[in-house]
């Protein structure tokens, strides 16, 4: 860990029952650590502790840092109405204070104040621990990384030069300090996130500079696209429906070509029935708990063995199911079973398999063979 800019944080911040989880105690330390000015702004019009920012800048910049965690677990995100109840949290406990604001361009901010900053963050300490009443107005000074000792490089001993560099931040406008080494080393580089299909193509990071939908995934798009034309199938969120199924693939949960066939025969039904509605869009049907899973049987066992599909996908209920197997029989003059009552699937399946695979379903109107008397007599 390399010396620098520190801030004082008390251990009992970790067990504070004002903070409800880690997403909201890592909020809080870059508010205090990060966003806060070290030292005033005159010319910005901001004293130690305060910054400015609006609500959807902080709501970007948390979310970003939940994003960057890579052992989290969870899809909770910072919303604007999330932040904006965990502020007004802030203010009642009095660690937070906020008013209205304008920035350089005019633009309406909010400017947020850090409550007892000036009296727990000070640049210097004395020898028995306790912070000096009157703050250091020395602007070169070097930070002390422990109360006692100069802040220095762990790994190498290294003491900071005192020259300052200041930049302003990005999103909020803070003043960011740090100081000049007297080494300088490379920093390490970040590792790539690689995630492959099973063919070995690379299914890129939608945030990467160079990205570009593999022709996997084009395919499979342009299938969704075509079947919108022609049934109640609609082509929306291809970016969502992308990083669902780079996550399947990340995560090995299906393959490519489990993928690709459980597409083509989900569309495949909605095509053979143009008037079928309540489709799900792309994002939800690769969805972690998404219809996906229920298509994944190929189209070629499924044209095999017609009978075997599952009678309760075929109908909504098994008096429906009763009534077109009635149908079938009445037509060809075929034994109808004995029921009592109301129909149930058990009902149901008393009847010849050839006139439960022949009848008419909920997705598909079929013509029985004119030899299927003699097929069930038989």
């Amino acid at each position: 860990m390399r010396g620098g800019i520190w801030r004082a944080v008390s251990v009992d911040l970790f067990t504070d029952p004002l903070f409800r989880g880690n997403d909201e105690l890592v909020a809080w330390l870059l508010i205090v650590m990060r966003y806060a000015r070290a030292f005033d702004d005159a010319d910005r019009g901001l004293r130690r502790g305060q910054f400015r920012a609006s609500l959807a800048e902080l709501t970007r910049r948390f979310q970003k840092s939940v994003e960057q965690d890579p052992a989290r677990r969870g899809d909770a995100r910072w919303t604007v109405g999330k932040t904006r109840a965990f502020i007004t949290r802030l203010e009642k406990h009095g660690a937070l204070s906020s008013a209205r604001s304008m920035d350089e361009t005019g633009r309406p901010v909010t400017l947020f104040t850090v409550e007892n900053y000036e009296k727990w963050q000070q640049t210097e300490r004395t020898p028995n621990n306790k912070p000096n009443a009157d703050r250091t107005t020395n602007q070169n000074a070097v930070p002390v990384g422990t109360p006692d000792t100069p802040a220095t490089d762990r790994t190498t001993n290294r003491t900071q030069t005192e020259q300052r560099t200041e930049r302003t931040h990005r999103e909020t406008g803070s003043l960011e300090t740090g100081f000049l080494e007297t080494e300088t080393r490379e920093k390490p580089k970040a590792r790539a996130r690689v995630v492959s299909d099973e063919t070995g193509i690379e299914w890129p990071e939608p945030s990467s500079p160079k990205f570009k939908y593999p022709d996997s995934y084009k395919a499979m798009w342009a299938d969704w696209q075509d079947a919108s034309k022609v049934c109640l199938v609609t082509a929306n969120g291809k970016l969502a429906a992308y990083k669902q199924i780079r996550r399947h693939l990340k995560t090995k949960t299906l393959t490519l070509a489990q993928l690709q066939d459980a597409t083509a025969n989900f569309l495949d039904k909605y095509r053979s029935s143009p008037t079928l509605f309540g489709a799900p869009q792309p994002p939800r049907f690769y969805g972690k708990q998404g219809e996906v899973f229920e298509y994944l049987q190929s189209r070629k066992e499924e044209d095999a063995k017609p009978t075997q599909r599952p009678m309760r996908k075929r109908w909504s209920a098994p008096y429906t199911a009763w009534s077109c197997c009635v149908t079938v029989c009445e037509e060809f003059d075929l034994p109808i079973p004995e029921k009592e009552g109301r129909a149930s699937w058990e009902d149901v399946q008393k009847f010849h398999p050839l006139v439960i695979a022949n009848a008419s379903d909920d997705h598909q109107l079929r013509r029985p063979p004119e030899d299927l008397r003699e097929q069930v007599m038989t």
